[in-house]
């Protein structure tokens, strides 16, 4: 007879769940008593409570870990043997099988089985199938169906996160957490940062301070040397245990500047890839834009935009008011400019006179002085600068009227008058077409 040590083995489920008991009870007899404390119970409880709350940070991520190395996001929650017919499983016949259905049953078999597995079978192994079954098999393999499609999607629906707080807690739990391996391994792998592993698994650093240690040390790895990495990590895993998470944002960014004093440079792929425009919506009556673009691209706006805010667009600015005030000549300025006989620097400025011409000079109905009205700021001027280089271009015959897309025409008719004009779908085909 064998004997064997009884190994006692705590149920984690049960232990977290007593756990969680006894934080609910003593959340309730705090909010209960926390009046009746002195301050120094009070300070010890709030210092007690933060320490517990990064330990529960460190255990997240262990348990991201965990979901990852099990692949639970692909695999499933149930192993293959317990998995039921409603869960995402296929079922692949993978020995010997009878069929005693009959034809309709076996003809909506999967096509996926293998046709030599039944036919290169013994006969004494086939097994006669149960009534309510088509196909009775005696050893099966189940390859899941991947439910998400990532294990941050899976976090995301299984404990209700937002995908950024998934990926941020992936992101750490490969840094600090070591990658498991199998049996028979010749040592266990460390972690990526060591240091700061330790002191988050003794609960001294709460998530977020963690993952900016992690950050900043990867955005500098790719030019840093690895003591470099050591004395950054082991620094700033000091730092974060001493002081505050600000403290520790200053100093990572100090750390940063100092390894990569220049940066890196971008390629040109990169510099495609970001050049756009992004329309960031319509908020308090004004329409707001983001412009990403390269050094060539940002002097051609500049140069069109700062001819707006020249002072002396004119020889003859002072007579006609100071500057920014409208060209009496705007018209005619712009349609030369259209043609190809005038100046740019005209007409930009003319229509950005013309476009504040009222606010400047005082002539609405309502202004009295116009020393009154406020004069337009350096920003204002380079947006009617800019609004006015775009007016110049629509002026000219280069750009299309429908601006750059082609017009489209959308009918919309009854079924009925459809179905009474059957010769009108041929008609309406025949003309597109032609």
């Amino acid at each position: 007879m064998a004997i064997a040590l009884h190994e006692h083995r705590l149920q984690e489920p049960s232990l977290l769940q007593s756990v969680r008991a006894d934080l609910e009870m003593f959340s309730t007899e705090f909010a209960d008593r926390y009046l009746l404390q002195s301050r120094r119970e009070t300070a010890a409880a709030l210092v007690e409570i933060e320490e517990l709350s990064r330990l529960v940070d460190h255990l997240q991520v262990l348990a991201v870990s965990a979901v990852v190395s099990q692949d639970i996001a692909v695999l499933g929650e149930s192993e293959p043997e317990q998995a039921t017919s409603a869960q995402d499983w296929n079922v692949t016949i993978s020995s010997s099988t009878s069929l005693s259905a009959p034809a309709s049953a076996s003809a909506s078999a999967p096509a996926s089985a293998p046709a030599s597995a039944s036919a290169s079978a013994p006969a004494s192994s086939s097994v006669p199938a149960p009534e309510s079954a088509s196909v009775s098999v005696s050893a099966r393999t189940r390859h899941p169906l991947s439910i998400h499609r990532n294990t941050a999607e899976y976090l995301r629906a299984k404990i209700r996160i937002s995908r950024s707080e998934a990926n941020r807690r992936l992101r750490l739990a490969a840094t600090i957490i070591p990658a498991s391996t199998g049996p028979g391994a010749a040592a266990e792998p460390e972690p990526k940062l060591p240091v700061l592993a330790d002191a988050s698994r003794a609960g001294c650093l709460s998530m977020r301070a963690s993952t900016m240690i992690c950050d900043a040390v990867e955005r500098v790895r790719p030019v840093a040397a690895p003591h470099q990495l050591e004395a950054m990590e082991q620094h700033l895993t000091r730092q974060a245990i001493e002081s505050d998470e600000d403290t520790l944002r200053v100093l990572s960014r100090r750390w940063e500047n100092t390894l990569d004093q220049d940066g890196q440079e971008p390629t040109e792929k990169v510099l495609r890839a970001r050049q756009c425009v992004f329309l960031r919506g319509r908020r308090n009556g004004l329409h707001f834009l983001e412009i990403g673009a390269t050094d060539e691209q940002f002097e051609h706006l500049s140069t069109v935009m700062n001819t707006a805010t020249n002072p002396r667009l004119g020889a003859d600015t002072a007579e006609r008011g100071g500057p920014g005030t409208p060209h009496p000549d705007a018209s005619s300025c712009a349609s030369a400019t259209a043609s190809g006989s005038g100046s740019p620097a005209c007409s930009i400025g003319a229509v950005a006179g013309a476009g504040n011409a009222e606010s400047v000079n005082g002539d609405g109905p309502d202004s009295e002085n116009p020393l009154d009205e406020p004069q337009p700021t350096r920003a204002q001027n380079l947006l009617m600068g800019l609004v006015s280089a775009c007016r110049i271009a629509l002026a000219g015959d280069g750009l299309p009227a429908s601006g750059g897309h082609r017009p489209q025409v959308m009918v919309t008719i009854n079924y009925r008058d459809l179905c009474q004009a059957p010769g009108l779908v041929e008609r309406f085909l025949v003309g597109n077409c032609g």
